[in-house]
Formats: C-alpha cells, structure tokens, sequence
C-alpha cells in the first residue's frame, strides 16, 4: 500500500526498492520520529495537530482554510516497526485532547469555535472508512504548541530515563488559528503513562518575553549524548508577528548539577 504523505516508510538502505515499506500513516504532520533506545521494534512520532487557518482583516479573523478542524491537539503515537501498517486517523478520526482516545472529525469537540456551516465532515468511502482501525495517541501534547522532534533520556545521571523530551517551537498566531503564544518551550513525556510536564518554559508567555535575542525562543529539535541534552533554537523568528532576526539562532547545552562525591557538609545558619 502506498499512502501518499502524511505516512512513516521504512526501507533497507541496501536494496531500498526491494524493502520499501509502510509502517503507518493516518499522520496530520508527522514532524518527528525516533525509535525506542529501549525497544528497537518501537517508534515514537511526534504529530503537528489541525488548524482553523486564516487571516486577519479589519481586525476580525477570517477563516480561509477549506475544512477547518477546531480544537486538535499535537500528539504523540507509538508504532510496531515491522508489523501490519497502523492507521493514526487523518484526516477522518482524531483523538480526544485528554484522553488521546479516537474520536471521529464528526464529533462537537471539533466544532466548538467553528462558524455555522464549517463543521468538519467525513471524506473517505464509507465502506473504506469502516474498514479502518484508527489507533489511540500515546499523549497529548498540547493545542497549536507544535510539538517537533525530540530525543531519548538513557543516562541515569541526567535522570528520568527512557522518558522523551519534545521540542514545542511554539503556535504561529494568527494564521494557524491560534489566539494565545502557546509552546515555545521543551516538554517531559513519561515514557510509561504518557502524562506530560513542562521541563523548560517560559515564565511570561508574551512576545517580549519569548522573543528576547539573548534569551530560549524557538526549540525545534532536541538531542542527547551521554549525560547532556543539546537543544536547537530557532532564535527570533516567528512569521506571524513579523518577528526575524538574523544571529539570533542558538544551541542549548543542559547538563543535570548533582551533588558532586565527597563529605556531606555541616549545614550553616541562613543568614
């Protein structure tokens, strides 16, 4: 089967016609892809949710996407490398934004915000619809934050290991449909529950405060080695706003301070 984009291929890179194959698809945005440190028949994808994009005339927003879909968040799917092709929804199933469970583009979840008459509808063939198995999300990862690539923690001394680290470079406002500057920020994925906590974030989410030259603007890629993450940051750069500017990109080094071997010290009187 060949499904086009929105879809994970592998391939042998030794004979790639020979062993090209589908191993899922269904993706809105498959923005990253990483396979488990600590199951290689494992990968995780990283999945850039709908929009209701549009554009900004006399002050009001106007829609212009042709089947806006309200209130799809960014997700997180697992798949069985070699296995049966797994199918993850687009564009006719979604997943419900706290549960991760499968919700059909009919549902009034993603209608809420919607003008009458704009409510998604379904595409495919009925009977190939039916015929479809759309798979739950691992975890949800937020609304509009575009969550991108992201890396493994394997070092006990960094800590949290075997848990994924994503990368949110952070919601185009207003033409994606967002309202609020919302990401920009690298998340903590429990590789066991799927629950999510903010690991590196901004303490005012303004554009004066995301967007300091100096300062963690745009993540879109995190990597480890060892004990050290290593996160890449677009700098200034947010096209909505008008917001460039050159020599701003950077990379982050994050290394875990323990307490270092030796004595335990006699604690002192806070002054």
């Amino acid at each position: 089967m060949i499904a086009g984009n929105g879809a994970v291929y592998s391939f042998d890179p030794a004979n790639p016609f020979a062993t090209w194959r589908l191993e899922g698809w269904g993706f809105r945005n498959p923005y990253g892809i990483g396979v488990d440190p600590f199951n290689p028949t494992q990968l995780f994808v990283s999945n850039n949710g709908a929009d209701t994009r549009g554009i900004v005339q006399n002050g009001e927003f106007q829609i212009v996407e042709s089947r806006p879909i309200d209130e799809d968040f960014d997700d997180l799917f697992t798949l069985n490398i070699g296995g049966n092709e797994e199918f993850f929804g687009w564009p006719e199933f979604f997943h419900d934004s706290d549960s991760g469970e499968v919700l059909p583009v009919t549902d009034p979840e993603f209608c809420e915000e919607l003008p009458p008459g704009l409510c998604p509808r379904f595409v495919f063939d009925e009977n190939f619809r039916n015929s479809l198995t759309p798979q739950a999300a691992f975890a949800e990862l937020g609304y509009h934050t575009s969550a991108n690539k992201f890396d493994f923690s394997t070092s006990a001394n960094f800590r949290f290991v075997g848990d994924l680290f994503v990368a949110e470079t952070g919601s185009f406002v207003p033409i994606t449909g967002a309202e609020e500057l919302v990401g920009y920020e690298v998340v903590r994925v429990d590789r066991n529950s799927g629950g999510t906590q903010d690991f590196i974030s901004h303490i005012h989410n303004t554009a004066e405060g995301i967007f300091q030259p100096e300062g963690f603007n745009k993540p879109i890629d995190v990597k480890f080695k060892d004990n050290v993450m290593f996160i890449v940051d677009f700098g200034v750069f947010e096209p909505g706003l008008n917001l460039q500017q050159n020599g701003t990109g950077k990379v982050w080094v994050v290394q875990h301070q323990g307490r270092r071997p030796g004595p335990t010290p006699h604690p002192r009187p806070t002054p």
